[in-house]
């Protein structure tokens, strides 16, 4: 069961809010913004490439044209698409963090977080989403064919608790940034385990639900509802 109540958020939540809206590290948008001009590059230079191929054999049928420079032509394609891939990601990264800001200002506004009070009867770990830096993930079961995704930097410490998920325990939540702040256990008592098919999903071909967000299906659906899911839109 999944019950969802509102109250005032304390200074402390405010404060941290504040803080994780401030946008990525410096060096993170650098190395971004590197990889992705790097890949605009590669792909103006083949066009570049294609582009000096057409016109070569152009010339050749129609002589007029006059001689090709197909060394120009690259680099022309190279210049072009750097241009065009950092234009891209800046304008990508402020809109993402012009999103982030009125979200948080929305919600500091407000200035009211949610609480989610989880009655759980069964829980399993989400190893398949959980490789290389990404952060722990877990369904939990809150009702018949009703399954709660968990996955943030919230549940690493939430799990120093043995007794995390318990068959209750509450997430605090802000609603406009979809950030959660923390979840803690509301019962000693450990929700069962449940099998998953870890080794039947993949990033690539099943769909990664947000945190928070609840899956409709039995624990042996998962795998199929993730892949039928794959290619739609977030709710």
């Amino acid at each position: 069961m999944l019950e969802i109540s509102k109250r005032a958020a304390t200074e402390e939540e405010k404060s941290g809010l504040r803080k994780v809206t401030q946008g990525p590290s410096r060096d993170a948008t650098m190395v971004g913004a590197v990889i992705v001009t790097a890949l605009f590059a590669v792909g103006g230079l083949l066009l570049g490439v294609l582009f000096a191929s057409l016109v070569y054999f152009a010339s050749r049928v129609f002589p007029e044209i006059g001689p090709v420079n197909g060394n120009r032509a690259m680099r022309l394609g190279l210049l072009a698409g750097a241009l065009i891939g950092s234009s891209y990601f800046s304008w990508q990264a402020r809109k993402r963090q012009r999103d982030r800001d009125g979200a948080a200002r929305r919600d500091l506004g407000e200035g009211q977080v949610d609480v989610l009070r989880v009655t759980a009867s069964g829980y399993a770990r989400c190893e398949a989403y959980e490789g290389g830096d990404d952060w722990p993930a877990c369904f939990v079961e809150i009702g018949p064919r009703k399954l709660l995704y968990l996955q943030g930097p919230y549940m690493r410490q939430a799990l120093k608790d043995e007794a995390f998920p318990s068959t209750e325990f509450e997430i605090i939540r802000w609603p406009h940034s979809n950030l959660t702040v923390s979840a803690r256990t509301l019962s000693k008592t450990k929700a069962p385990s449940r099998p998953l098919a870890n080794d039947e999903i993949t990033d690539e071909e099943c769909y990664v639900p947000e945190d928070t967000e609840v899956i409709e299906a039995t624990w042996e659906e998962v795998p199929a509802e993730l892949r039928r899911r794959q290619g739609r839109p977030k709710v």
